[in-house]
């Protein structure tokens, strides 16, 4: 039998100091890094919001104009009734023929967009969002998104002019802030 020389073994590994320092490192790296990435993902759920509203407006429009007749966009918890005094919750593009602000089983559904991700609350006007068949409305309307905890930086706003077009809300001022007309920022109340 051979004999083993125990000073050629060779060990391989990390020692408990060189564990030490990486997960010291790693967390200083991680300290710096996370608050950001909550940034970046709180930003990308806002424009998620913004797009899905946007797209609604945008198709309510097109079905007036294409099917010549009047598209109503409005909250409605149970698909039918229109409910504008809380726009977070489910929203209903349908075709109100009667105009009575609620879906008859005769109207048709064009479209149901998710109520509204839980860290964003969204402001609406205290009448449904009616497109006539020119696809033009009776008066201007504005959606505001904005964060629950306050951070203005994250809010924004859909505008709808009396011609039907739908403007996003800029940082005319380049301060992290977007602004309403007149340079005003987005605020929601609470």
């Amino acid at each position: 039998m051979p004999a083993i020389n125990k000073r050629a073994i060779n060990y391989q590994g990390l020692t408990i100091l060189e564990l030490l320092i990486t997960l010291a490192i790693a967390s200083i790296v991680f300290m710096f890094v996370i608050p950001g990435a909550g940034d970046i993902l709180k930003r990308s759920q806002m424009v998620a919001e913004l797009n899905d509203l946007n797209a609604a407006l945008r198709y309510a429009r097109f079905q007036a104009i294409d099917t010549h007749a009047w598209a109503t966009v409005c909250p409605a918890e149970d698909l039918k009734t229109c409910d504008v005094s809380d726009w977070n919750q489910t929203k209903i593009v349908f075709a109100d023929d009667n105009f009575n602000d609620k879906r008859d089983e005769d109207e048709t559904l064009f479209r149901v967009i998710e109520p509204v991700n839980k860290g964003f609350k969204i402001e609406g006007p205290r009448r449904v969002i009616r497109f006539y068949e020119e696809g033009i409305l009776g008066s201007p309307a504005s959606l505001l998104i904005c964060s629950k905890d306050d951070r203005t930086q994250f809010n924004r706003g859909l505008f709808i002019s009396l011609q039907g077009r739908v403007r996003l809300s800029r940082d005319e001022n380049k301060d992290g802030i977007h602004e309403r007309s007149a340079g005003r920022p987005i605020i929601c109340s609470s």
